[in-house]
């Protein structure tokens, strides 16, 4: 379910969610969002009925009632700005979340994209998947530093499906590329499905995960 469609049922905390899509358009419906009467009169939604909807405060808020929904479990963002100032705060709340495993970035260049990947240090964490994304080639350190912000001991599946890699075009780059991503210590297996490596590129990659991880890791590359 899309995020713009289900904002009331965020707010009042609908244990049926587990699976909310957020897409530019959502962002749209957020701003466009009105309380309906009885919310407003709520006290305890203070912290959205004072902010204006689609403001930095009022995400960092809404941000807030995603980590207390107890069945959540997937998260796809699709499409996003990792950039966009308004989403800052609203990324390290919903780290809050206990219930969420999977996470799924899809169709976003995640060059820069620190803030945004503060989700990845919610505690119950096992799988992320990017997906046609133009990614840094320092994802491993930037993940090692949430894992080390957070303690974060659960995420054990890394999938890249149709993504391409800044700055991996030599040995060196591949090497130092894989040798990050090894850092992440709990990661059981590495997924590549349709990336931008050769074959020689990709013969290096396995090689050096494997050399590299501290534990036994699966690295498939199709």
């Amino acid at each position: 379910m899309e995020l713009g469609s289900c904002i009331d049922r965020i707010i009042h905390q609908d244990d049926t969610l587990t699976n909310i899509i957020i897409r530019p358009t959502c962002l749209i419906a957020c701003s466009n969002y009105e309380p309906n009467q009885s919310d407003e009169d709520n006290d305890s939604l203070d912290g959205l009925n004072l902010e204006r909807s689609g403001s930095r405060e009022w995400f960092c808020n809404l941000g807030i009632m995603f980590g207390r929904l107890t069945n959540l479990t997937q998260l796809p963002f699709d499409g996003l700005d990792p950039d966009d100032e308004d989403l800052e705060r609203f990324w390290g709340e919903i780290s809050g979340s206990t219930s969420l495993t999977y996470l799924y970035f899809i169709n976003m260049n995640l060059v820069s994209c620190e803030e945004m990947l503060t989700t990845a240090s919610a505690p119950n964490i096992t799988s992320i998947t990017f997906q046609h994304c133009t990614i840094s080639n320092e994802i491993g350190n930037l993940l090692h530093q949430e894992d080390q912000d957070e303690l974060n001991n659960h995420i054990t599946t890394l999938c890249f499906i149709e993504c391409s890699f800044n700055n991996t075009n030599t040995m060196r780059e591949i090497i130092d590329f894989a040798t990050e991503l090894a850092q992440l210590t709990t990661i059981r297996s590495f997924l590549f499905t349709s990336c931008f490596f050769d074959v020689e590129q990709s013969m290096c990659l396995v090689r050096c995960l494997k050399e590299e991880s501290v534990n036994t890791v699966d690295v498939h590359i199709t």
